[in-house]
């Protein structure tokens, strides 16, 4: 199952593919839906008998937009040093930064790069 921000993530493509849309149903497998009503009989029809229906969220093309401008400020504000790994490697996902591994030093070059291109 996806958090929500795994699926607003996700969203962010289908926005941008697709220019007239402005909300977007998902279920917490993944599935996006632009009918409400699908999204719900998705999340409630379990393939198995012992498992609970789904959460829907809605998902605004401002959240997408608004999301991806919070991770930029908060590259921009963080101090690239070992002491902030944990948000060091959020931000090298969410950007889908390529490294070769998830050690303190190529994270801050890849997203001191990364910096440089924005």
């Amino acid at each position: 199952m996806k958090s929500l921000e795994q699926l607003i993530g996700l969203a962010g493509v289908i926005f941008d593919e697709n220019s007239e849309l402005q909300t977007l149903h998902a279920t917490e497998d993944g599935q996006f839906f632009v009918d409400k009503n699908r999204a719900n009989l998705h999340a409630n029809s379990p393939k198995k008998e012992d498992k609970k229906a789904m959460k829907v969220y809605e998902i605004k093309r401002e959240d997408v937009e608004s999301t991806g401008n919070d991770k930029l400020k908060q590259l921009e504000n963080l101090e690239l040093v070992s002491a902030n790994y944990k948000e060091m490697r959020e931000l090298v996902k969410h950007f889908e930064i390529e490294v070769e591994d998830f050690k303190a030093d190529t994270l801050i070059k890849a997203l001191i790069e990364f910096k440089q291109k924005q």
